[in-house]
């Protein structure tokens, strides 16, 4: 159904490292505008409630956690992995690619990214070797992908290593985050920036 919102944060079963679905088989996903919506939050020490809007770093030591973040997807290696129009509103992450995968996502939107409530801070897309992330009139709003205060500057919004990116991605920080993260984060590999837009602050490669 176009435009419907799917709320993960009741999710059961979920696989280690806070993902949604492991995928290791050929798959097309159809989203037909459809969003995957988180509502991560915690209460700091000084009693102010954070959420994917008004972001902060988590201190599981002196912070209550109220509703952890997810990500979405693991592609398995070698798995081929197409989609279209499937948003995502409040995850950890989108979808991480195995070694030697290929993804391909198509007028899809990520915003409000933020990682409560998980060890591992994730960059909206990350290519694991030699696999291969397609990305066409793809949005990346609102990308919080580091909070925990240690090297924010170091985390891509997207990343990989020894992988192949071809992007037409805008990433859009206008509406504010709490730290400075690049828009590509890449090493080793080959990487094709295809009519690539950067709206807002604190955006680099």
């Amino acid at each position: 159904m176009p435009g419907l919102a799917i709320d993960v944060d009741d999710a059961t079963d979920i696989i280690s490292g806070g993902w949604l679905t492991t995928i290791n088989n050929a798959l097309t996903i159809e989203g037909n505008g459809a969003t995957l919506v988180g509502n991560p939050s915690f209460v700091g020490s000084n009693s102010v409630e954070y959420t994917k809007y008004n972001v902060d770093v988590f201190r599981p030591s002196s912070d209550f956690l109220a509703q952890q973040a997810f990500s979405f997807g693991k592609l398995e290696p070698g798995v081929f992995l197409t989609i279209s129009a499937l948003n995502t509103d409040g995850l950890n992450g989108y979808l991480q690619l195995g070694e030697g995968s290929t993804a391909s996502l198509s007028d899809a939107t990520a915003r409000n990214s933020v990682s409560y409530g998980q060890r591992v801070p994730r960059s909206v897309f990350e290519a694991k070797e030699n696999s291969t992330l397609n990305l066409s009139q793809v949005a990346l709003e609102r990308i919080n992908p580091e909070l925990f205060g240690v090297g924010p500057a170091w985390v891509g919004a997207i990343s990989g290593v020894n992988a192949t990116p071809q992007h037409g991605a805008q990433l859009d920080q206008s509406g504010g985050t709490c730290c400075r993260i690049s828009g590509l984060e890449w090493w080793c590999g080959q990487c094709g920036v295809v009519a690539d837009q950067r709206v807002g602050r604190s955006l680099g490669v």
